[in-house]
């Protein structure tokens, strides 16, 4: 899908980004990468389906290469290995390690949102976004008052934001959000990950908008993917322009099924979704009218 060109444009892009910048790449790095392919690409979940995917994808390569020795994919008789993560787990893991230590300091001080900003702006040595600071709450909540001050919706629509490391206690604190708008911004590939991880837990969110960042890796296209997987709380999620074309038809699956699986309630989707598996005999993922008559 796409031109020649994009085609090109993408693959320089996710070489530099799989390779941080350099001209070779290691077996972890490549491991890590062909993964992050399939699982983006992939149009099944099963690991037998990942398999089949990988195999067609590479064979018309390894033949091109005129390599002889080349064996079908297949999966280990033991343990499956885990799946690389999608993202730089040491240096994300780490930045939510030291926002878990700073939140009792936030909790047992109450500081409000727009100071708990301004200190972070601080110790990340940025300045401070007047964007930003309008958008969250001023109030420092009393004792007995529920800590932090609710904020349902989070709106940064263009308020030239490139990171979120200043955002990342603010947004941990408020489980609340129902809808966090982020779009038309500068956000990179790191902010992208982290904020996946971070929302994995917002079991109220609805909305999340990164509609027209900069385009975003492949790893963090599968963040993306693996946050609407874990959170199906999520059924708005708004990309066009920050997930390539080529990348958003595996996102948009998952918020289908996302708000179908909470539009008809989740013992009901499923039985539903049993019911469309036994009647697709064939299993090319439609129904046909014989396939209903005969079921």
């Amino acid at each position: 899908e796409g031109t020649k060109k994009e085609c090109d444009d993408m693959a320089d892009s996710e070489w530099a980004s799989e390779s941080k910048g350099a001209d070779l790449m290691e077996f972890e790095q490549f491991h890590k990468s062909m993964f992050l392919f399939v699982d983006l690409w992939c149009d099944k979940l099963n690991p037998e389906a990942y398999i089949k995917y990988a195999t067609e994808m590479l064979t018309p390569v390894i033949s091109a290469q005129r390599v002889t020795t080349f064996q079908p994919f297949q999966l280990s008789e033991g343990n499956m290995k885990t799946a690389p993560p999608a993202y730089e787990l040491g240096d994300l893991a780490e930045e939510m390690l030291d926002s878990q230590s700073r939140l009792e300091w936030w909790h047992a001080e109450r500081t409000s949102d727009r100071d708990i900003y301004k200190q972070e702006c601080q110790r990340c040595k940025l300045p401070v976004n007047p964007w930003v600071m309008n958008a969250l709450p001023s109030e420092r909540p009393r004792a007995g008052k529920p800590y932090p001050v609710p904020m349902p919706v989070l709106n940064l629509q263009n308020a030239t934001i490139n990171t979120i490391a200043p955002l990342v206690d603010i947004i941990y604190l408020h489980k609340e959000v129902e809808e966090l708008v982020l779009r038309d911004n500068f956000l990179d590939n790191m902010s992208v990950q982290l904020l996946a991880l971070l929302l994995q837990l917002h079991k109220k969110l609805r909305l999340l908008d990164i509609s027209h960042n900069p385009a975003v890796s492949t790893a963090s296209a599968s963040a993306l993917y693996q946050l609407l997987v874990r959170n199906t709380h999520i059924t708005q999620c708004r990309f066009q322009g920050t997930v390539r074309k080529q990348m958003q038809d595996k996102l948009k699956m998952q918020v289908e099924n996302n708000f179908h699986l909470h539009l008809i309630g989740r013992e009901d989707y499923f039985m539903l979704k049993k019911a469309f598996m036994e009647i697709d005999t064939d299993r090319d993922g439609k129904v046909q009218l014989q396939e209903l008559v005969d079921w």
